[in-house]
């Protein structure tokens, strides 16, 4: 691990953790020391994430590290299933059985005749070596290998990358909901993973459809099209022209036209705050001693859309880059702590959204969050979106009360 000077960036560990904590009847058994899930649940409670599964840790001592003992993971495993509703426990490993090699396969399998009926699942890839955004996706293509089955054939569709590494990963996942009842009357079956129940995710092959929503989902929605034969469309809706433009893409793709009245009535509410952008944007730059721009760091994903709808408005752009190295691209390159830190001079009359590191190093607020970490609590899961019409009129909105600041 390398020196930091605000915080470490989070390990593929972390990252399976944040994708298993929403899974609804299950949960996470952490082979790791005592009072770790403490400071977890707590983590994940500071972020808003309240809908949390089981979480445990068993302790570790010398004798677990020197001998390689697994007994506490035994009995840990036989307190959960007897002391809870759990239709599935996941293991993860913490450092200590990583560094010595405990076997969490052969743990497993070794576990699984005496608890028939219960899945129990070892994510055993590196939390020392793997990136956060790479543990995410190894969690989401394990659970669509180990557990989601055939279902029964329906018009439903999932969701696939609605995880709590997201800043309003819940609010997001509503809103497409919201637009496909709206404009195609189709109903979700699973939301992998802030929405989903252990047997929601058994029925995932049951559906028509599946959308994906970030690119470490891609893996898991390839494997559920080569074994049950659901195609998958991939993409997330930011803006009023970029949303429009997915939802009739998204019909040329499954064969269906969206809901025309619909579409009208969300195209004039969002039209009616393109035009007080406008107005308000214009006269500022106007009467502005300054540039007006719009700087952003998130995820790949997350930040290209930002973008888009920055191009889409008129809104002048200043930096953006992402948080994920494999997300990396020349119109938004993954920038270290140091690079980032050092570019803050330049963003100092920039509107700027992005991470409550970023936004405290530049002496900002936390109001204008757009990816963790932060340290302020949240914890209303209800805010307002940023992807689809509502999230349109968020990010307007938001960005309107900055302007008037300057104006």
């Amino acid at each position: 691990m390398g020196l930091y000077k605000h915080r470490p960036e989070p390990s593929g560990s972390m990252g399976a953790l944040w994708t298993l904590s929403t899974i609804k009847n299950a949960a996470v058994l952490e082979f790791g020391a005592m009072g770790h899930m403490v400071d977890a649940r707590i983590t994940l409670e500071k972020a808003g994430i309240c809908r949390t599964c089981g979480m445990f840790s068993t302790h570790i001592d010398d004798i677990d590290i020197t001998l390689g003992g697994v007994e506490r993971v035994k009995a840990s495993v036989d307190y959960i299933l007897k002391n809870s509703c759990a239709q599935a426990v996941f293991l993860l490993p913490s450092a200590v059985p990583e560094i010595i090699g405990t076997d969490f396969a052969a743990l497993a399998e070794e576990l699984r005749p005496a608890y028939p009926g219960t899945d129990i699942i070892d994510f055993n890839f590196s939390g020392l070596t793997t990136a956060l955004n790479k543990g995410v996706e190894e969690t989401l293509l394990t659970l669509a290998r180990r557990l989601a089955g055939p279902g029964e054939k329906s018009r439903s569709y999932n969701i696939i990358g609605s995880c709590a590494d997201f800043v309003r990963f819940y609010a997001d996942a509503e809103e497409i909901v919201r637009i496909m009842r709206g404009a195609f009357h189709m109903e979700p079956g699973c939301i992998l993973t802030s929405s989903a129940s252990v047997d929601d995710i058994k029925k995932m092959g049951g559906a028509s459809l599946n959308i994906v929503i970030r690119k470490e989902g891609l893996a898991a929605a390839e494997y559920l099209e080569e074994k049950f034969g659901v195609p998958y469309y991939f993409g997330r809706p930011y803006g009023l022209k970029g949303t429009m433009e997915w939802i009739r893409s998204l019909g040329d793709f499954i064969g269906a036209s969206p809901d025309g009245g619909f579409l009208a009535d969300e195209y004039a509410e969002c039209d009616r705050n393109y035009d007080m952008f406008h107005k308000l944007y214009r006269r500022t730059k106007f009467y502005g001693s300054a540039p007006l721009r719009l700087s952003a760091s998130s995820h790949s994903d997350v930040v290209g859309g930002i973008a888009s709808f920055a191009d889409e408005l008129g809104f002048e752009k200043g930096r953006f880059w992402c948080v994920d190295s494999g997300g990396s691209s020349r119109e938004i390159p993954f920038l270290s702590e140091a690079e980032w830190e050092n570019l803050l001079p330049d963003l100092t009359g920039d509107v700027l959204m992005a991470s409550g590191d970023v936004l405290a190093a530049s002496g900002r607020d936390q109001g204008l969050l757009l990816s963790h970490p932060h340290g302020l609590w949240s914890i209303c899961p209800y805010d307002a979106p940023f992807v689809g019409f509502r999230g349109t009129v968020n990010l307007i909105c938001t960005w309107v009360g900055e302007i008037q600041k300057r104006s």
